[in-house]
């Protein structure tokens, strides 16, 4: 019987699983205009090291974070980057912030609102190369933004400047443009001697300038390596934001590692504590709020009776929520998961009861002893601090943006430091305390530190009966004055100072 062979099939060809597409490198091309950009933040660079570091900041901080800031928007314009309405705002609330140093003349403060507008500088490098502005990783961006982005970036500082050699016309313009200052100086030393002799007052205007220019010391050697540090900084910063992020980079899932299995039960043992600890030193804790002293303690001793241990807490307890809110395993769809939100809500609600007995205490402190700059600045922290523990109780129940809100709170917050004449203030109130004889005397060595803004209402206390008192005020005056002296000129100008 004949064989029949049944006809072979071809075997169905392999599937193989789609790959994803190849990510080229972000190549960095450089222009003339990053050229220039990129020199203008080495002229920013020596500002920087010279004037903002050598005067604590003040009036050069302004100048220099505000300059910094237009050149920044330059630099996105020229990129052609897209910016929301975010950014935008962002942007603004920055600049709004340079002008600090005119209406405040606490150097501690204008610190304050320096590194405020520097942050949101960084932060913005990075929402403008793709992340989302104040979403989900707002501290993972943060940092990124600050500790690594400027650092991606950090040789295309002298990379750009470097186009103006390559570019034949643009390095012979530079070096025309340098000969042409050299050779007109001594036509200029000529005519500025002549001027001055035609005037004593244009005279007297020259000399003093001439006088103000440094003496070269070694100083001016680290100060110039130092800014090519800063230049290579800022630079990199605007450089990183025409970079734009990795793919994946706002997949949320990627940051959350911890297992319920393991965070949870490490924060349990923390909250059973602090549950006791409410209990042991709730009569302790409340006094405050009735304005009666536990036995045993004085105003001041009772005020900073774990004042700042509390405040510690609190940081910590922060710090606690934002591991599990960023970290922490969570439900389909990055849903919250109940177990997420009872643990998160009870750290928070102990947490505000702890600011609210230091608020209470430090209020009690102040109402009997007044105001310090040091008092009104704990005060402030905690209640930014309670701020931000109430926004995150609602946003664990409700769909509120968070780092949103809390960024608005924040600049609220900022904005009433900056701006609102603290110092002012808190002269007013030690003064305006002794007249209604709600204080016993005024603390001279803290009208002292207040400098300028202290002044019209010391001058309260010259008419004073006591004459020892009108003198002490007279004195403090006379001490401001010189330390006005001392410190009058362009860099600590102020409109309180005026």
């Amino acid at each position: 019987m004949e064989n029949i062979s049944t006809p072979q099939t071809a075997p169905p060809p392999p599937v193989y699983p789609p790959q994803p597409p190849v990510q080229h490198a972000y190549k960095r091309e450089f222009t003339m205009s990053d050229a220039v950009i990129s020199l203008i933040c080495f002229v920013l660079g020596l500002m920087f090291t010279h004037f903002v570091c050598e005067y604590a900041g003040g009036l050069w901080g302004g100048i220099m974070w505000l300059l910094f800031g237009i050149t920044g928007a330059v630099f996105v314009k020229t990129k052609n980057i897209p910016v929301n309405r975010m950014q935008i705002i962002t942007f603004g609330i920055a600049i709004f912030f340079c002008f600090t140093p005119l209406f405040c003349a606490n150097i501690f403060i204008n610190i304050l609102a320096s590194l405020f507008t520097i942050l949101l500088y960084m932060y913005l490098g990075i929402t403008l190369s793709g992340a989302e502005p104040f979403g989900g990783d707002f501290v993972y961006d943060l940092l990124k933004s600050v500790f690594l982005q400027p650092f991606s970036c950090f040789g295309d500082g002298p990379k750009a400047a470097g186009k103006l050699l390559k570019n034949k016309k643009a390095g012979k313009n530079v070096f025309l443009a340098i000969a042409g200052i050299f050779l007109a100086l001594p036509v200029t030393i000529f005519v500025l001697a002549l001027l001055s002799m035609s005037d004593d007052s244009f005279g007297d205007l020259i000399e003093n300038c001439f006088r103000s220019l440094p003496d070269f010391e070694m100083k001016y050697i680290i100060e110039f390596a130092f800014a090519f540090i800063v230049w290579m900084y800022l630079f990199g910063a605007l450089s990183s934001a025409a970079e734009p992020v990795a793919p994946g980079y706002s997949d949320k899932s990627r940051l959350r590692i911890i297992p319920g299995a393991l965070g949870y039960p490490a924060v349990t043992p923390v909250c059973i504590f602090y549950v006791i600890y409410i209990v042991m030193q709730f009569r302790y804790f409340t006094a405050a709020f009735t304005g009666v002293l536990p036995e045993g303690f004085s105003y001041s001793e009772y005020a900073r009776q774990g004042f700042f241990e509390l405040c510690a807490v609190a940081v910590i307890n922060l710090f606690i929520i934002m591991v599990l809110q960023c970290f922490m395993k969570r439900g389909e769809n990055d849903s919250k998961t109940t177990t997420l939100k009872v643990y998160t809500t009870a750290i928070s609600v102990f947490t505000l009861f702890l600011i609210a007995s230091a608020i209470s205490k430090m209020a009690l402190y102040i109402n009997e002893m007044g105001m310090t700059p040091l008092r009104v600045y704990t005060s402030w922290f905690m209640i930014l601090l309670a701020i931000v523990f109430v926004l995150i109780i609602i946003s664990q129940f409700t769909g509120i943006k968070f780092w949103k809100t809390a960024f608005a709170a924040f600049a609220v917050m900022m904005g009433i430091l900056c701006f609102g004449n603290i110092d002012g203030m808190i002269a007013d109130y030690n003064v305006t305390a002794y007249e209604t004889g709600k204080l016993d005397t005024v603390d001279f060595g803290v009208l002292e530190d207040l400098g300028t803004p202290a002044v019209r209402h010391i001058e309260r206390l010259l008419d004073s009966p006591d004459l020892s008192f009108s003198l002490d005020a007279r004195r403090t005056l006379t001490e401001i004055e010189k330390y006005a002296e001392d410190y009058d000129g362009f860099a600590y100008f102020s409109f309180p100072a005026m």
